[in-house]
């Protein structure tokens, strides 16, 4: 009987955290990890990689806000390059199935490569998907310019595995015209 009972409660524990997850993708999540950049066409060894700080939340039950920001270094020519990215931003989130949502938003963004800080703006649109109770997969389509007419398109494509309904581990790669972003992170769900 009492073999009967531990294993009951262990299975609906089980279940239930299963059930928990297999909701649509989180909305409301802080996460941290490293980050990396590639530079298309250039092999003269700067090669900008360190840390991220992400944030995003529902300010209403389809709007939110964000933000993210980039730290990286690197050498080059015996000196070394800080590179700063920030960006902060608000979206539109259009639920397509209990599991799928889509989400279009607008972005400030602001680059410093050692003292050469232009401002921007981005617009983005994509999809999150569960598609297990525990892996969820996005995809993203966006148009970045910056101060002084240099734009980009951005396709980003990106997983995140959930250890349970709180914590999560992801990694993402973005493609732009000019560079290639990837990040590997932790997540906190709230």
């Amino acid at each position: 009987m009492r073999n009967t009972l531990t294993t009951l409660a262990a299975t609906s524990t089980v279940l239930l955290s299963a059930t928990a997850m297999a909701d649509g993708p989180r909305w409301h999540f802080v996460e941290g990890g490293y980050t990396t950049m590639d530079f298309d066409g250039y092999d003269g060894g700067f090669d900008p990689d360190g840390f991220v700080i992400k944030g995003m939340t529902l300010i209403a039950p389809q709007i939110y806000v964000h933000g993210e920001y980039d730290y990286m270094e690197s050498d080059l020519f015996d000196e070394n390059i800080d590179v700063n990215t920030l960006t902060v931003g608000v979206g539109y989130i259009m639920p397509l199935s209990t599991r799928t949502d889509a989400f279009a938003g607008i972005n400030y963004e602001r680059l410093d490569v050692d003292g050469n800080d232009p401002d921007g703006f981005s617009l983005d649109a994509g999809v999150r998907s569960m598609i297990t109770n525990v892996l969820e997969l996005s995809g993203q389509i966006g148009y970045l310019s910056w101060d002084g007419g240099d734009d980009d398109l951005t396709f980003k494509v990106g997983a995140q595995y959930y250890f349970d309904p709180q914590f999560s581990v992801g990694a993402s790669y973005e493609n732009l015209d000019s560079y290639d972003v990837t990040q590997v992170t932790v997540r906190y769900h709230f």
